[in-house]
């Protein structure tokens, strides 16, 4: 059983409560059967065994102590205690129900009391507590977020619309016209099918059609759309008879028709991508662009790439500052202090940009800036192993499903599109002869949530219901009938009944007041420190590099009770 190092090592090292220099060496800290042990020999063991786990959290919190002191921000110990009680009346009722006998025991696995696992929460809550007072104090509201409040609450462009619809659903999923019962009936008489439309292909194939046209035109699986490419995602998703297959094919080959769980396939082996093993370090800029309104986002984008380009020149120029200028500016926070190190991995980990670039690359070469869905790269090669063990075979492949649930879709889904489509025709027209849109809406929308409003869908988000319907709603004014949209859950009659516009300068204070007195997150106090740690110059020395750990990368082990 490991227990958290808070008490003792918080109490021994960070709040100096016993200390070499304060107690002498031949102070006995314990005895047992009556040998006495000294404080300096158990303060040498202690180290040895957690001083290199304790180095990160020693130093977050040492960094913060010292910001806390040099802007006069303390915490009572009456609001460390407060927020303790409250912490462990929480757990004792939501976990245990309010059993303290039952809730003791968990503790006691842990190797606590009650009494010593509240003492341990001060040392882990007191500095957490800190964070958030100074957080309260230095806390800033960009432009970024204040727009993105504006919108999240306004509507886009703080255009806030007021819609409803009638959903006629083309969801033949839980159709009573076709279930298990009738398809094990004719379950014989689908896979003869199957396989016959398969060997056509196959023929097709043989006589020089091409295998992602016919992949797009007959394929049931989900990579249809991509001319039936799987990649290089193919192992194990399948089953081991595909695998199988794919093993004994050599590039270029095509299989014969074979048979799977999912029906069957006809298989091609499109190329081989070489396997490599990198070692690599980045430093990241623009990782919250995806986050920014569309008309902010192509202004910070160039700004930005130009930053990139600048630093990239820098450090052509001086390459030994790449771990100083990543610790500095990198917006990874993951990789920041450890000067943008992302360790040793294989291909296939890292988005395709970022690996295309490593390919091209030769070990201590700097390039950049590489643009992936993250932001702007600018990257270092440390190294570069061709592993043939990594090799991976690129696989196409053609399905022709006997799947229950493809099978159901082939024979109702076309019906029941018809269906849904000549009835929203037939309510659309009385709308627009005038009857009530809500009498319409509560006898026949299949859309449970809003029907019992007329329609009316509160705080809608775009892209529920698709982007045609998104496309209606911009489009649309209150004054019109409405339109019948298509969405994946049938067909609607969306309408408009209002449109409100409220400027983002009318709302920006009263948004800004709101977002600094916005609840301090766990993340924002993790990363507050992460921040503060940062910016301050930490060396490796002795303790670090002879216990053979990195203060990168270890972290103190904590109790399981109250996760």
């Amino acid at each position: 059983m490991s227990r958290p190092l808070g008490i003792t090592l918080l109490s021994l090292i960070l709040l100096g409560s016993v200390s070499a220099q304060e107690t002498p060496d031949d102070e006995v800290y314990l005895e047992i059967d009556g040998e006495k042990i000294r404080v300096d020999e158990f303060e040498n063991a202690l180290f040895e065994m957690y001083g290199v786990q304790f180095t990160n959290e020693f130093i977050l919190n040492w960094v913060l102590e010292r910001e806390a002191q040099k802007r006069s921000v303390t915490v009572t110990d009456e609001t460390v205690q407060q927020r303790i009680d409250e912490r462990f009346d929480q757990i004792l009722q939501s976990q245990f129900q309010g059993d303290l006998e039952r809730f003791s025991t968990a503790l006691a696995t842990e190797g606590y009391t009650p009494s010593t696992w509240k003492t341990w929460l001060k040392f882990t809550m007191r500095p957490d507590m800190l964070a958030e007072e100074l957080i309260r104090r230095t806390r800033e509201v960009t432009e970024a977020e204040l727009r993105e409040a504006w919108e999240r609450q306004y509507g886009p462009d703080g255009v806030k619309r007021t819609i409803r619809h009638l959903l006629v659903s083309s969801n033949y999923a839980n159709s009573e016209e076709y279930k298990i019962d009738h398809y094990n009936a004719e379950r014989d008489v689908i896979g003869q099918a199957a396989l016959q439309s398969a060997r056509a292909v196959l023929q097709e194939l043989q006589s020089g059609a091409s295998f992602a046209d016919l992949a797009r035109e007959h394929s049931d699986d989900f990579s249809a759309e991509s001319g039936g490419s799987l990649g290089k995602n193919w192992k194990s998703r399948i089953g081991l008879e595909f695998d199988r297959v794919i093993d004994g094919l050599s590039p270029g080959g095509v299989s014969e028709v074979f048979e799977t769980r999912r029906g069957y396939h006809i298989a091609r082996v499109d190329g081989i991508e070489d396997g490599y093993e990198f070692q690599a370090s980045h430093l990241l800029l623009g990782a919250a662009l995806n986050n920014l309104p569309q008309a902010e986002r192509e202004g910070r984008e160039r700004e930005v790439l130009e930053r990139a380009k600048s630093i990239l020149e820098q450090l052509r120029q001086h390459p030994d500052e790449f771990v100083a200028l990543a610790r500095a500016e990198s917006e990874d926070r993951t990789t920041k202090t450890g000067g943008g190190s992302l360790g040793t991995f294989p291909r296939g980990r890292m988005a395709s940009e970022f690996e295309e670039a490593l390919l091209s690359m030769e070990p201590g070469e700097i390039a950049g800036p590489v643009k992936t869905r993250f932001g702007y790269h600018i990257i270092r090669l440390e190294g570069k192993t061709r592993k043939p063990q990594l090799d991976t075979k690129l696989v196409s492949h053609i399905l022709f499903s006997t799947e229950f649930y493809k099978v159901r879709e082939k024979k109702l889904k076309p019906v029941y599109e018809r269906r849904a489509y000549e009835k929203i025709s037939n309510l659309f027209s009385q709308i627009e002869a005038g009857k009530s849109f809500e009498e319409l809406v509560r006898a026949n929308s299949d859309d449970s949530y809003s029907r019992q409003r007329g329609g009316v869908i509160e705080n809608y988000t775009p892209a529920l219901f698709g982007e045609e319907f998104d496309q209606a709603i911009q489009t649309l004014q209150p004054e019109d009938r409405g339109r019948i949209v298509k969405s994946p859950r049938g067909y609607h009659i969306v309408q408009v009944t209002a449109i409100q516009e409220t400027p983002f300068e009318s709302v920006s204070t009263g948004l800004r007041v709101e977002l600094l007195a916005r609840p301090i997150t766990p993340v924002e106090v993790h990363q507050y420190k992460e921040m503060l740690r940062s910016e301050s110059s930490i060396v490796d020395t002795w303790n670090i590099n002879h216990a053979g750990g990195s203060i990168e990368t270890l972290r103190p082990k904590s109790t399981s009770v109250g996760r």
